[in-house]
């Protein structure tokens, strides 16, 4: 679990809010579901905004199951037995999959 700072959200943090409070929505019906269930009626882009961040978030999180792709939040630990040039290498490896 990351326990690091989140940097600040700006004006849109309520978005974020949002997300924390139903989860991640991933369908439009899942939005509006939960929009009306919450009296939290959403503008189109807001309904937008969620979805793609929902989305973006649990396909960074299948690609992160691979052990050459580390989690964008966990730190990075270069043990004796690994190289930095190593670890480099196989995140770029990563990237370009």
């Amino acid at each position: 679990m990351y326990n690091g700072e989140f940097p600040e959200v700006g004006p849109l943090g309520y978005i974020w809010d949002y997300i924390t409070e139903a989860g991640l929505l991933t369908s439009w019906q899942e939005i509006k579901a939960w929009s009306e269930l919450t009296d939290n009626y959403l503008e189109t882009w807001e309904a937008s905004l969620i979805w793609k961040i929902s989305t973006a978030y649990l396909n960074q999180f299948q690609k992160s199951s691979d052990t050459e792709c580390p989690c964008p939040f966990s730190p990075v630990v270069v043990g004796d037995s690994v190289s930095v040039d190593s670890k480099i290498k196989s995140i770029m490896r990563a990237k370009k999959k």
